[in-house]
């Protein structure tokens, strides 16, 4: 019975729904940290996105995006309270315009991809004090040594020639 309910759901409703979760998902963290956008306003941002998505126009997502950014900024910057500044939230506007991507991917129908990002987004914010730690703890050493391999391995690697060469093609680069 169950089977042939599911069976029985249209595919946008499916979209909106999913997207809604996720939105839901994002937004717990920002929910139990008492930041200005919770729970509700994540699930809501996410539908926007899946009905934006399932509109599938450019132009319309385009809008969307606007208004999600500028949604953003504003709960960005709280502003000034009196002599006092009370802080920017950005962390909390950057996971806006990740839910609303979330939803406008699942509005196009790319659910694995919503629900990876959705995913590391959540895992992201509730590893907070655990990043914040290990970033505190490199060493400069370290660091230095991060973004040599970084530089070996993304810049200087993929331009090397992928096939053996010199005398007797004796020379891969690659390999070496």
């Amino acid at each position: 019975m169950f089977e042939q309910f599911i069976e029985a759901v249209p595919p946008t409703i499916v979209k909106l729904v999913s997207a809604t979760l996720l939105g839901l998902f994002l937004g717990l963290e920002r929910e139990w940290s008492e930041k200005p956008a919770g729970i509700r306003t994540f699930a809501l941002i996410a539908l926007v996105g899946s009905i934006f998505g399932i509109l599938d126009s450019e132009l319309v997502i385009a809008m969307g995006v606007l208004l999600i950014i500028a949604m953003a900024v504003l709960v960005g910057y709280r502003g000034v309270s009196g002599e006092e500044f009370t802080g920017l939230f950005l962390t909390t506007s950057v996971s806006m315009v990740v839910a609303y991507g979330v939803g406008v991917l699942v509005g196009l129908g790319f659910y694995l991809e919503g629900v990876t990002i959705a995913f590391l987004a959540a895992l992201l914010l509730v590893l907070k004090r655990e990043l914040h730690m290990f970033a505190l703890n490199l060493s400069k050493r370290e660091l230095q040594s991060a973004a040599e391999f970084a530089v070996i391995a993304f810049v200087i690697y993929p331009l090397l020639p992928s096939e053996p060469f010199g005398p007797w093609n004796a020379i891969d680069a690659r390999l070496v």
